[in-house]
């Protein structure tokens, strides 16, 4: 596939959906290299953490005041 098509936005007539969608994600990794990765996986890991706070704050109020 020519360079000209990719930026057309054009398919190669033998690839599947899943199979441009995983060189586009090889792409992406060569593009933006390994610090994008780690501020990805940073900010998941933060995200998460947040979402099981705020689920243990439910839990709490759920089960009464623990100090009762």
């Amino acid at each position: 596939m020519g360079i000209l098509n990719r930026l057309r936005g054009k398919p190669h007539p033998h690839e599947d959906p899943a199979q441009r969608a995983a060189i586009a994600h090889d792409e992406a990794a060569d593009a933006f290299g390994d610090e994008a990765e780690k501020a990805r996986q940073q900010a998941q890991h933060e995200a998460d953490l947040a979402e099981q706070d705020a689920r243990r704050a439910a839990d709490m109020t759920a089960e009464g005041d623990p100090w009762d």
